[in-house]
């Protein structure tokens, strides 16, 4: 190719040649106003349930970004996706893909959620939308709650992985359903990333961490290019001097755009802090307790 080139530069065709090209193939310039103009139109903020969080994260959980939650276990993690999930579900209408390889996630705690945030007036006009005017009985109610109920849980999808491959599966399957993540996807969550992946990275030396990296990098690029809210949850490593760390290990940390560290505080009392992103500020923490409706401000649990 340099020797083509070098005899097409000394007969002058290097001009002509690089007209032909196709468009495709060549460099396209952006300006600042260009990029940030895209990431208004593309990038949406989805609420995470709780007021105080989103406001620490300016709007919630960002499309286009690959978020980690990290923290020991029983720190709360699981519970606010669960309620990330339901109010997702609510607010959007978009599904759900949730990627489960320790068996923590659970319908009917999801829609305990959802149930414990539907309120009458949701039910009042799900009625009205049916062709009913004022509920008939209190079975009537209770009818339209579970039918509310229903309609939102079949909004989530739950994969079960066991292994590295399982995930991988998964994965590929979602790739080849394009126009069903373009029209219906808006976040992948899986939990616990670091139960699946350990293995291959500590097992398997080199090559596991490579393998690793391609199914981590996988994940980020279906947030970025088809503008997903990819969760992964992971456990957390204590060093000798107290910092904590997410597992698997250093090759790992530069791959979230945004990691929250979860821990627990007292019983049912947790606290939550940013502590990695780009266009955030790093430290700032809000406290949380769980109850019926799932993550929720501690104060209201008194």
């Amino acid at each position: 190719l340099f020797l083509f080139l070098e005899n097409m530069n000394m007969s002058g065709d290097v001009s002509g040649y690089r007209c032909a090209c196709n468009p495709d193939c060549t460099l396209k310039m952006f300006s600042g106003i260009d990029l940030y103009n895209d990431m208004c139109r593309n990038i949406c903020a989805f609420s995470t349930g709780y007021e105080a969080m989103d406001r620490m994260l300016k709007g919630g959980i960002y499309s286009s970004e690959l978020t980690e939650l990290v923290g020991p276990v029983g720190s709360g993690k699981t519970q606010f996706c669960l309620t990330f999930i339901a109010n997702l579900v609510k607010q959007t209408g978009g599904r759900v893909l949730f990627i489960d390889t320790t068996g923590a996630f659970s319908g009917v705690r999801l829609a305990e959620i959802l149930l414990s945030r539907t309120s009458s007036s949701e039910m009042q006009a799900y009625f009205q939308l049916h062709g009913f005017f004022c509920f008939l009985c209190i079975y009537d109610l209770i009818a339209a709650c579970f039918q509310i109920i229903h309609e939102l849980l079949s909004k989530v999808v739950v994969e079960f992985a066991v292994s590295h491959d399982d995930l991988n599966r998964i994965l590929e399957g979602v790739e080849q359903n394009v126009e069903g993540i373009l029209t219906k996807l808006k976040v992948i969550v899986v939990d616990h990333v670091g139960t699946i992946l350990s293995p291959t990275v500590f097992g398997e030396g080199e090559m596991g961490i490579q393998q690793t990296m391609k199914t981590c990098l996988r994940l980020r690029n279906f947030a970025k290019d088809f503008n997903l809210a990819v969760l992964v949850v992971n456990s957390a490593v204590e060093l000798d001097d107290g910092e904590i760390r997410p597992m698997l290990g250093q090759w790992w940390a530069a791959m979230p755009d945004t990691r929250l560290l979860f821990r627990t505080l007292d019983f049912n009392f947790y606290s939550v802090t940013l502590i990695k992103s780009c266009k955030l500020s790093i430290g700032e923490a809000v406290s949380f307790s769980c109850g019926l409706e799932g993550v929720k401000c501690p104060e209201s649990s008194q």
